[in-house]
C-alpha cells in the first residue's frame, strides 16, 4: 500500500527561458524597395498622359522610342510604336503624350512631321539635320477630346494665339498661289495665306488668309484684293508702266489689297472671316463697281474676228460697258446669216443730275436716239492683239432702223 503523497512536498516543474523576438534588418531592404516600387508606379499612373495614334502617309524619319513629340520647341511626348494600317495604305504612329499636355490634344490639335525641306518659297527644318526629325502640333481652338488623328503631310501655316483676322476671298482660279504666299499692304508684307482649296460645287476657288495685327484694321467692308503674282505691265498714253508687289510675289505668288473704293468710302471695319471677291489684277479691282446694267442684242452682218467675251463697249470712246456673248444665227426669211452679240450697259456710268428714266419715258428716248442715228460698230481696241470692241455713237442720216422691244433682250 503506497504511501500518501505530503501535501507540502511539490513535484518539480521545468524551468522554460522566453527570449524577445527581435526584428532582422534583413527585411528592411526589400520593403523600402517595394514601397519605392509603389511610388514609382503610382507617379507613373497619375502624371501618364493620354496615348493617341496618328496616321500618315510614310514614316519618313521617324523611330519608335526615339522621336519626340514638341510644342514650342518643348518635349511633350514620344512615338512609342510605328506600324502599318490594315490595308498597308497608311502608317499608324502610337504617341504617349505628357500629362500637361493632355489640354493640348482636341479635336482641333493638327500634327505634322518637322523635317529639313526645300521648297521654292523657303527652305525650312534645317536644325532636323543634326537633331532628327520630330512631330509637333497646332493646338487650334479648344475641342472635343480625341484620340485618332489624321497628320498633315506639309506644315501648315500657324495663327493660333496669334494677334489678326482672318478673311476669305473667292476667285475664279487659282493661279500660282500656294500655302504661305504673302499678303502686301502698299507693298508691306502683313500676312499670308494658310489655305487654298476649290469649292465643294467646283464653281470657284476659296482662299483663306491671315492678316496680322495692327494691319488688319485696314481690311473694311469696301476693301478690295487683286491677285498680285507675277509682273503686271500697262501701255497707255503715259508710257510703260510696270507693277510688282515683291520679287516673292513674282517667283511664287502673293496677294494685295487697297482700303476700298474712293468713291464710295472703306465702308466698317470687316469681322473676322468676312468674305471677299479676289480680282485678277490691280486694274480690275480698281474698277468701279456699278449696280445697275441693262441688256441689248446687237445684229452684226460683218466679220466679227477679234470680237470676244469680256470686250469692252464703248461710247464717244468712254467704256460704258463689256461684250457677254457672241453667237451666230440663220435668218430663214432673208436666207441670210447675222451674228447677235449680247452687251451688258452700265448706265450709272453717266453722270447726271436728274435720275436716269424709267418704262415708258425710257422707251421714248431710246427710239428716239435710234432715229436720231445712234448705231453700233466694230473698232479695233488693240492693233497689237487685234481685238475688236464694240463702238456707239450718234450717225446722222444712217439707215432707218428700230428696236425690236418684245424680245428679252431688246
Amino acid at each position: 500500500m503506497s504511501e500518501p503523497i505530503a501535501p507540502d512536498e511539490a513535484l518539480p516543474h521545468a524551468a522554460v527561458s522566453r527570449r524577445k523576438r527581435r526584428f532582422s534588418l534583413v527585411w528592411v531592404v526589400p520593403i523600402v524597395a517595394a514601397l519605392i516600387g509603389g511610388w514609382l508606379v503610382v507617379k507613373a499612373l497619375t502624371e501618364k498622359g493620354p496615348e493617341i495614334t496618328i496616321y500618315f502617309k510614310s514614316a519618313e524619319s521617324l523611330e519608335a522610342g526615339k522621336t519626340k513629340v514638341k510644342y514650342k520647341d518643348v518635349e511633350i511626348g514620344q512615338v512609342t510604336d510605328i506600324s502599318f494600317d490594315r490595308d498597308f495604305s497608311r502608317v499608324r504612329v502610337r504617341v504617349l503624350m505628357d500629362k500637361e499636355a493632355t489640354r493640348l490634344v482636341s479635336s482641333n490639335t493638327r500634327f505634322w512631321v518637322v523635317r529639313a525641306r526645300v521648297t521654292m518659297a523657303a527652305v525650312s527644318g534645317l536644325g532636323t539635320v543634326f537633331s532628327g526629325a520630330y512631330i509637333t502640333l497646332d493646338p487650334g481652338k479648344p475641342g472635343d477630346r480625341v484620340q485618332v488623328f489624321t497628320g498633315l503631310e506639309d506644315p501648315p501655316v500657324v495663327t493660333s494665339g496669334m494677334p489678326g483676322k482672318h478673311f476669305v476671298l473667292e476667285a475664279e482660279t487659282r493661279g500660282s498661289l500656294e500655302v504661305g504666299a504673302p499678303i502686301y499692304f502698299r507693298q508691306n508684307r502683313v500676312g499670308e495665306v494658310v489655305a487654298v482649296a476649290l469649292a465643294e460645287d467646283g464653281s470657284k476657288v476659296v482662299v483663306k488668309v491671315f492678316v496680322h495685327a495692327p494691319y488688319d484694321r485696314y481690311v473694311f467692308t469696301h476693301t478690295r484684293f487683286w491677285n498680285a503674282s507675277g509682273v503686271d505691265f500697262k501701255v497707255d498714253a503715259t508710257g510703260l508702266t510696270v507693277n510688282t508687289e515683291s520679287v516673292v510675289s513674282i517667283l511664287f505668288g502673293g496677294i494685295a489689297f487697297d482700303i476700298g473704293d474712293p468713291a464710295r468710302g472703306p465702308g466698317e471695319p470687316a469681322a473676322e472671316n468676312a468674305i471677299f471677291p479676289l480680282y485678277a489684277s490691280r486694274d480690275k479691282a480698281q474698277e468701279r463697281i456699278y449696280a445697275e446694267r441693262r441688256y441689248w442684242v446687237l445684229h452684226f452682218n460683218e466679220n466679227v474676228g477679234g470680237l470676244n467675251r469680256g470686250a469692252p463697249v464703248l461710247f464717244k470712246g468712254i467704256p460704258v460697258g463689256q461684250v457677254l456673248d457672241v453667237t451666230l444665227e440663220y435668218d430663214s426669211a432673208a436666207r441670210n446669216f447675222r451674228i447677235p452679240v449680247l452687251v451688258a450697259m452700265e448706265p450709272e456710268r453717266f453722270q447726271s443730275n436728274v435720275p436716269l428714266p424709267e418704262g415708258d419715258v425710257w422707251r421714248r428716248q431710246m427710239d428716239e436716239f435710234v432715229q436720231r442715228g445712234l448705231r453700233a460698230q466694230l473698232v479695233t481696241a488693240n492693233f497689237l492683239t487685234g481685238q475688236q470692241a464694240v463702238a456707239f455713237d450718234l450717225f446722222p442720216g444712217s439707215k432707218p432702223a428700230k428696236i425690236n422691244w418684245n424680245d428679252p433682250n431688246p
